[in-house]
């Protein structure tokens, strides 16, 4: 993909999506996670003129090319008019967050278009909000981890994952992100497929339940970074399936919550959640994987070969 290009005021960016194969959780405490860019991502595209007023209009199109944002913002980043304010907000706080790290950056820009689009459905969870920090960060020419943390909060796999040309083994070190490139590209990939449950799960939310939970920490970080290593070696469906099948299990004790798998009993292979538990993708490892899912009334059901850039 594009790297940051400017011809005549104008600026493109792009961000690659993610989704966690592994640690969910509890890479909030240190623990090793596998985490992979996804083939669609998100475009920035900036493009400044000269003029007075000093005006940023902010157009977001979805994957459909339709707008679904606009917005006015003056040289402060105060919101002049929008057709969404919570979203508008948001935008501000992460600009203004960009402007405080970076005080040169825009200090003498004019009036400037920027325009950003979606590769993939808003609903999928692939990291619209992540791909759009990332970008913002490669304009503003900031640490975008800084950035995120100061405005808005998680791990920051997916951060890492946004500028990834490959799989990631990722891990939080004394709040410093370690981000390893690794070649998981398995044998088995063809049997890997990830399928949306046509639902949206608040991470934000879930993370906070997570932390109040009473826990074994430091021996949960020690079995999840073990299991991951082990993961890297396996060379059979039928060994990754039991990966899969002794992580929701482990996690899901921790968490108290059920597993994916308790939801597709039936299924022949393996049932893995994915990120947040409850929405989004899941992860499903079986040779029938398509055919039992969309008779389920799930239509989205892609293969690993579609989804992940290795």
């Amino acid at each position: 993909m594009p790297h940051p290009s400017e011809q005549s005021g104008r600026q493109v960016f792009y961000s690659h999506g993610k989704l966690l194969i592994s640690s969910e959780y509890i890479i909030l405490d240190g623990a090793e996670s596998l985490a992979v860019p996804t083939q669609k991502g998100q475009n920035l595209e900036v493009v400044q003129e000269a003029g007075t007023r000093r005006r940023i209009y902010w157009k977001s199109l979805n994957h459909r090319d339709e707008i679904w944002f606009e917005c006015y913002l003056d040289h402060n980043f105060n919101i002049l008019t929008t057709t969404d304010k919570a979203v508008a907000e948001t935008l501000q706080k992460w600009l203004l967050t960009a402007a405080n790290l970076n005080p040169m950056w825009l200090i003498e820009a004019g009036d400037i278009e920027v325009i950003t689009q979606l590769e993939f459905p808003e609903n999928w969870g692939l990291g619209s909000s992540s791909t759009l920090l990332s970008s913002i960060a490669r304009w503003a020419e900031v640490d975008p981890y800084q950035l995120l943390w100061e405005a808005f909060s998680g791990s920051g796999y997916d951060i890492a994952c946004a500028t990834a040309e490959k799989p990631i083994i990722y891990q939080l070190q004394g709040n410093q992100p370690k981000v390893d490139a690794v070649d998981w590209n398995p044998e088995f990939k063809d049997d890997i497929y990830f399928v949306h449950l046509d639902k949206k799960q608040r991470s934000a939310k879930e993370v906070v339940r997570y932390r109040e939970l009473e826990i074994n920490r430091k021996d949960a970080v020690k079995w999840f970074t073990e299991h991951n290593r082990n993961l890297l070696q396996l060379d059979s469906l039928a060994d990754f399936v039991e990966w899969c099948t002794d992580h929701e299990n482990q996690l899901s004790s921790l968490l108290q919550l059920k597993s994916a798998r308790e939801k597709f009993v039936d299924f022949d292979g393996a049932v893995k959640s994915l990120g947040a538990w409850g929405g989004d993708f899941i992860l499903a490892a079986g040779k029938d994987a398509p055919n039992y899912f969309k008779r389920k009334g799930l239509q989205t059901v892609i293969n690993y070969r579609e989804m992940v850039l290795a």
